[in-house]
């Protein structure tokens, strides 16, 4: 199941980067909420769909480069251009999970999803 939000997840936020989008002020405190809170949610659905301390490592690695790619790929568009805040705020998000993430292990529903992927 977490994998399936997982693909979900990465397939609506590429595309919301990376539609074409009404000119507005990049800087604003909801811009920036938005991506903490899509690098946030990634990264708990990474860390349930491959959990592990082998993969974790990597798994995050990837999302910072993933969210990189993005502004990357936005400056290349006519449409859309990148933003170092939008970096900033997903790198926060990332680390912001990492920081609960011992908390997040008292809950019951949280254990299963992780035993769910066990080898």
């Amino acid at each position: 199941a977490t994998r399936i939000s997982l693909g979900v997840a990465l397939t609506a936020i590429t595309y919301l980067a990376l539609a074409p989008a009404p000119m507005m002020p990049s800087i604003t405190v909801w811009d920036k909420l938005n991506h903490f809170a899509a690098f946030f949610v990634l990264a708990g659905l990474c860390d349930y769909s491959f959990p592990g301390p082998s993969w974790r490592k990597r798994v995050f690695i990837y999302l910072f480069l993933y969210g990189v790619a993005l502004e990357l790929i936005q400056w290349a568009t006519e449409y859309r251009t990148v933003e170092y805040w939008d970096i900033l705020a997903n790198t926060v998000g990332l680390l912001s999970f990492l920081v609960i993430r011992p908390a997040l292990a008292n809950i019951a529903i949280l254990r299963q999803l992780q035993k769910e992927y066990q080898p």
